[in-house]
């Protein structure tokens, strides 16, 4: 079993991803859907149970909308990426 963040980390986490997903609706298309999903689908991942981010292909994200998603190094840490921030998820 994984053990989870510390709570700061976590309030971080989801404070960087709420400012990260406002600033994403503002800026894009207001019919496209850039806010990070609620319920689990085919390649997304969690960490709070609560939201779910896309797994990126590319290291930068590039290949997801406003590039916030998560990435999978080959060491197999987990970054999520913010746009121009990534942050280690230990």
């Amino acid at each position: 079993m994984a053990e989870s963040l510390p709570w700061g980390e976590r309030f971080l986490i989801g404070g960087l991803a709420a400012v990260a997903a406002l600033a994403g609706m503002a800026a894009c298309d207001p019919e496209a859907d850039a806010a990070p999903l609620t319920e689990p689908a085919p390649h997304t991942i969690s960490y709070d149970g609560v939201t779910y981010y896309p797994v990126c292909e590319l290291e930068d994200c590039s290949d997801q909308p406003d590039q916030v998603g998560v990435w999978i190094n080959a060491e197999g840490q987990h970054w999520l990426s913010l746009g121009e921030y990534s942050l280690l998820i230990e």
